[in-house]
C-alpha cells in the first residue's frame, strides 16, 4: 500500500472528526493508549494535542501523519 493509498483509507474512516480521543478504537488499531501516552511524556507525541478534563484528544489530520510516518507504506504510486 502506498502512502497516499493510506491516507485516503484513514481519512475516510476518520471522516467527520476533526479531533480523535486517545483511546479511540480505531486509533489504537495502530498504537496503545500507554504509547500515546509516553510519546506525549516525552515531548514527541502528535502534534496539536489537547487536554479537556483528564482525556487528551489529537487533531485528525496529524494523527494520520503520524500513522503514516511510523508505517511502512511506500512512497510511489
Amino acid at each position: 500500500m502506498t502512502k497516499t493509498e493510506l491516507r485516503r483509507h484513514l481519512e475516510s474512516n476518520f471522516k467527520g472528526k476533526s479531533l480523535v480521543f486517545r483511546r479511540d478504537p480505531l486509533l489504537n488499531q495502530f498504537f496503545s493508549p500507554g504509547t500515546l501516552a509516553n510519546w506525549d511524556s516525552e515531548g514527541q507525541g502528535i502534534p496539536g494535542a489537547v487536554i479537556i478534563g483528564n482525556r487528551t484528544f489529537y487533531p485528525v489530520g496529524d494523527a494520520i501523519d503520524r500513522i503514516i510516518e511510523k508505517s511502512d507504506a511506500t512512497d510511489g504510486e
